[in-house]
């Protein structure tokens, strides 16, 4: 009976450890990151987090669909300090609009590469998107 006890604290601790283990990203990577996500970035002379903190739009034509204008997704991540960032992919010129696909951030480049989803059904849905991003020394 203890060994089973024992197993079963083994494994929530276990468990444990990995749930708080956060994301590490190195200069000139390309990285993932889902909803509300946090990376932290580690370069030889700082460490920083970043955070996928809104899909502010996605207009992009679905799938099988036939559309006009190609549209665009708009994202924004947040540093440490909470300030924010735009990041588009698309048509980023469209009716004005000042949105960029890459930023600098803390002496390094991000870029946003796609806007992406699991299913072809949760386009537009914030919860549900995730972001590829790279990462590079400027």
């Amino acid at each position: 009976m203890n060994q089973v006890f024992t197993k079963i604290g083994f494994f929530s601790l276990l468990f444990l450890l990995l749930a708080s283990c956060e994301k590490e990203v190195i200069p000139n990577e390309t990285f993932y990151l889902e909803f509300e996500e946090s990376v932290t970035i580690k370069d030889d002379q700082q460490n920083f987090n970043i955070t996928y903190s809104k899909l502010v739009e996605d207009s992009r034509c679905p799938e099988d669909a036939i559309c006009v204008w190609a549209g665009r997704a708009v994202i924004q991540i947040k540093d440490q300090d909470n300030k924010v960032y735009d990041l588009g992919i698309g048509d980023l010129e469209a009716g004005g609009s000042t949105y960029v696909n890459e930023v600098e951030i803390n002496s390094l480049n991000f870029k946003l590469l796609d806007v992406s989803y699991k299913k072809k059904a949760e386009q537009g849905e914030e919860k549900k998107s995730r972001i590829k991003l790279e990462v590079r020394k400027k």
